[in-house]
Order: structure tokens, then sequence, then C-alpha cells
């Protein structure tokens, strides 16, 4: 529960640092992570383990599309904001 709490944080402050970019597709991304986020701190803290499955793979998929879109490689492991 604390992990979710403490991703949907995260997206939160992601919502601000791309609406300062302008990048739109990022905003939605990061409201649907967030979205995501507080569902799957909802069912892990009721034991819903159908429903965090279902958040988890929610929130994996707005990390995957946020990443492709907006993320280039530098380096074996290093990456920079596009």
């Amino acid at each position: 529960v604390r992990n979710a709490e403490r991703i949907g944080g995260v997206y939160e402050d992601m919502i601000g640092f791309w609406r300062q970019r302008n990048a739109n597709d990022a905003v939605k991304w990061s409201e649907e992570g967030k979205a995501a986020a507080l569902q799957l701190a909802t069912a892990a803290y009721s034991a819903d383990n159908e429903k965090a499955a279902g958040a988890l793979t929610a929130l994996s998929s707005t990390c995957k599309s946020c990443h492709e879109a907006h993320r280039e490689k530098i380096g074996e492991g290093k990456y920079r904001i596009k």
C-alpha cells in the first residue's frame, strides 16, 4: 500500500513537470498512472489480488507509453528526456 501511494505521489509530480513542457500526452499518461496507483493502493489495502493485478497492468502501461515517447537512451542504462 505504501509503495503504491508513493508511486501515486511521483505521478502527481510528473503531471506538473509535463504540463510545464506542454507535453499533453505525458500529462495524460501521468494522470492515468496516478489513478492506477490509487487503484493499486486500494486493492492492496483490501487484499484484492485480482484488482491489484489489473491496476498494476494499467500502471505499467502508463510507464511504458511515456518512456517510449519521451526518453532516449544515451548509454548503457542511461537515458535522458527528449
